[in-house]
């Protein structure tokens, strides 16, 4: 290790000390650990140490209401005694002597400091995964492992692959994660599509599950996936809604039409009327909305569900407008169906690593016609492989100037539930009543 490597080596330790004296010793509120896990994962310390010190003070700040997570020696006795890797164990001593002479850094650290810290620390992990990428690349010997390797790199650059922290668990562990799944969805953490029909189908939809609303242009998904946004929030959960289609003002005008059930046309000719306050405190439920309108990949969700935890907005549920229009950073020879197939595969990966729940609007092929006939299953436009990657699949079309929809896939129930769904004034979705299609 040359001098250059071993300086880079020593502040990059230096960091990640100074990132856990900040919480050892100023701040011991378990809301900003938890924000600061959102940009720092225990796989980018670069010290095994203070990534696994790291890994206890989570599971603590998880199981323990009080501010014990956060004591020094009671993580170093809870490290020794549950070593997170069976490849390292550290002994109480070692813990504690290391712990304390990290706990007595003197610098004292605002919460700005600190985060700009966990933005080091985090920024040196990926650089050194796109180091150890760039140079398998190098080293290639064959044609495929270059490609591979290409591949792979593409992929770090993009922000997509991440260290593996978890372990292999058994099924007693899955089973008290289940339960407290089952404890979030009573307490609002799940969401479900306010259509009585739908619900009593699907039941609650819980975090890491993608629901595939499918249909024809001009058909309404847009209007449906503005509808479970806006019934969601009055029930105090949080929706990020990602338009790749619209602009931000436009998806709001839309949210606001449905709440205060006015026409977006009447809207428009009355705006000089609408005041932003009053508004505000009359609908004080779509400050569970938050809305984002750059173009992206299907890699840069995660990333857009970051930004807003760090800005103290916690999605229960991402609305993704709509699948055709991601962006694509892949081979650029691939055919469309290797495209969609690709995207399809990767948002339900995407879902189940957030551990948020998915809605994604998507189009139906020119097989279901102008959108006034009741699509199939096989229609999804462009792969099969939309179909195999969702947990559930709604396909909707029009009928008598109302919207059709069916439960064509539940991996979780029955599928065949249909309703149909009628526009109010201000042009939301709501359910008019069951029905046998």
């Amino acid at each position: 290790m040359d001098a250059n490597e071993l300086a880079e080596q020593q502040a990059v330790t230096a960091h990640e000390e100074s990132l856990l004296c900040y919480f050892f010793m100023l701040n011991h509120k378990v809301e900003a650990f938890a924000r600061f896990c959102v940009i720092v994962e225990p796989g980018m310390f670069y010290s095994s140490f203070h990534a696994d010190v790291w890994s206890t003070m989570l599971r603590m700040a998880s199981e323990r209401n009080t501010d014990e997570w956060a004591n020094y020696l009671i993580v170093a006795e809870e490290l020794s005694a549950k070593p997170i890797s069976v490849q390292r164990k550290w002994s109480m001593a070692d813990c504690i002597d290391r712990l304390i002479r990290i706990a007595e850094v003197e610098a004292p650290y605002s919460l700005a400091e600190a985060h700009r810290i966990a933005i080091i620390v985090r920024d040196h992990a990926q650089q050194r995964l796109v180091k150890q990428a760039m140079m398998t690349v190098l080293h290639s010997t064959s044609l495929d492992d270059f490609h591979n390797a290409l591949d792979d790199l593409r992929l770090r650059l993009n922000d997509v692959q991440r260290p593996i922290t978890g372990d292999v668990r058994t099924v007693w562990d899955g089973l008290e994660s289940w339960k407290v799944e089952c404890e979030r969805a009573q307490g609002g953490a799940a969401v479900n599509t306010g259509w009585p029909t739908i619900d009593r189908a699907f039941g609650l939809i819980r975090g890491g599950e993608v629901v595939i609303a499918a249909a024809r242009a001009g058909v309404g998904k847009s209007w449906g996936g503005t509808s479970i946004a806006v019934h969601n929030a009055n029930f105090g959960r949080r929706t990020l809604m990602c338009t790749l289609e619209m602009t931000a003002s436009e998806m709001t005008e839309r949210i606001v039409s449905t709440s205060l059930n006015m026409a977006p046309r009447d809207m428009r000719l009355s705006h000089e009327n609408l005041k932003v306050n009053d508004a505000r405190e009359h609908l004080p439920h779509l400050d569970n909305i938050r809305i984002y309108d750059k173009a992206m990949t299907i890699g840069q969700i995660p990333s857009v569900v970051k930004q807003a935890q760090i800005g103290g907005f916690d999605p229960d549920l991402v609305i993704v407008d709509y699948m055709g229009l991601f962006g694509w950073e892949g081979n650029k020879n691939a055919l469309q169906y290797e495209r969609s197939s690709e995207i399809a595969r990767s948002l339900k990966t995407q879902a189940k690593r957030m551990g948020k729940a998915v809605l994604c609007l998507a189009q139906l092929s020119r097989q279901a016609g102008d959108g006034f006939d009741e699509p199939r299953l096989d229609m999804l436009r462009d792969s099969g492989a939309i179909e195999e990657a969702a947990d559930r699949v709604l396909l909707m079309w029009k009928r008598n100037g109302n919207v059709c929809i069916k439960v064509a896939k539940n991996r979780h129930g029955e599928e065949g539930a249909c309703a149909i769904l009628a526009y109010t004034k201000g042009l939301k979705l709501e359910e008019l009543r069951a029905a046998s299609l």
